[in-house]
């Protein structure tokens, strides 16, 4: 069996802030504009999930920083269970494989230390969705490389879409989630799932996402 398939499935008590939530939307009467977010989300990068995020434990729960339209806020991770249960949503929560090791313990608190602050700031702050950045994967996933060395394909200031905000969350927090892959100037879901694959991230619980990425 890979390396990367764990048989964990830890309870919801057990999930940390800087727990990584991958989600695909597979409501089957998603509205015609949903349904060309997902499907274009996952023809465009290549991708088996469509939406992550990070989560918070808060004295009020577990909630996740959700990076949607309009603007990013807090989700309660009970919505993403709800929507499991309703077969609106799958998900999987994941975990920085070296945070599964206890001899990390004091670099975890520090690491999740920041990531609450980094999260709140973010959810305080409220950007937009970037829409424009969306547009601009899909420019770079079908231009030429020559062409687009010509044209500006860096995302909206002040916005965020769902992959960036974790790994900007992350970054805030001493670590760099992409460097096992390299730099992307785009960070989107398959991104994770490489990871995932590399054995830097380990599935801590499956709420029906696992059977999606191994199909």
């Amino acid at each position: 069996m890979s390396n990367y398939l764990t048989n964990l499935n830890l309870p919801p008590d057990k999930f940390n802030t800087g727990d990584i939530v991958m989600s695909r939307y597979v409501w089957k009467d998603m509205s015609w504009k949903d349904r060309l977010l997902v499907r274009g989300i996952l023809a465009t990068t290549g991708a088996k999930h469509n939406h992550d995020e990070n989560m918070i434990r808060t004295s009020r729960g577990l909630y996740v920083g959700n990076a949607h339209s309009p603007h990013y806020e807090l989700t309660s991770f009970e919505d993403r269970l709800a929507e499991y249960g309703q077969k609106i949503r799958v998900c999987a929560v994941f975990r920085y494989t070296p945070f599964m090791k206890d001899t990390h313990g004091e670099w975890y608190d520090a690491f999740q230390h920041r990531c609450n602050a980094s999260i709140l700031t973010t959810a305080y702050i409220g950007p937009g969705y970037d829409w424009q950045a969306l547009d601009r994967i899909l420019l770079q996933h079908i231009m030429m490389n020559w062409f687009r060395k010509k044209i500006n394909l860096k995302n909206k200031e002040h916005r965020v879409y769902c992959t960036e905000g974790v790994v900007l969350q992350y970054k805030a927090s001493c670590i760099s989630l992409l460097k096992a892959i390299g730099k992307q100037p785009f960070p989107s879901p398959i991104h994770f799932e490489r990871l995932w694959k590399l054995g830097k991230l380990t599935m801590i619980a499956d709420f029906g996402l696992r059977d999606y990425l191994l199909a």
